[in-house]
């Protein structure tokens, strides 16, 4: 689990996919709900059924 949420940290964020999703939200989402919809969105795009992160 552990290597799944160093991943997750690791992961370049300018990638356009990521870009593309971020920038098709409505209305826009703060910066304390960034986090929230990068973990969902990594999940479903890259990890396909990873587990479920706990941020330490």
């Amino acid at each position: 689990m552990a290597d799944d949420y160093e991943r997750f940290l690791s992961y370049d964020w300018s990638d356009e996919r990521w870009r593309a999703y971020l920038n098709g939200l409505h209305p826009p989402p703060s910066q304390e709900q960034i986090v929230k919809y990068k973990k969902k969105w990594y999940k479903k795009r890259l990890e396909g059924k990873c587990r479920q992160w706990r941020p330490t």
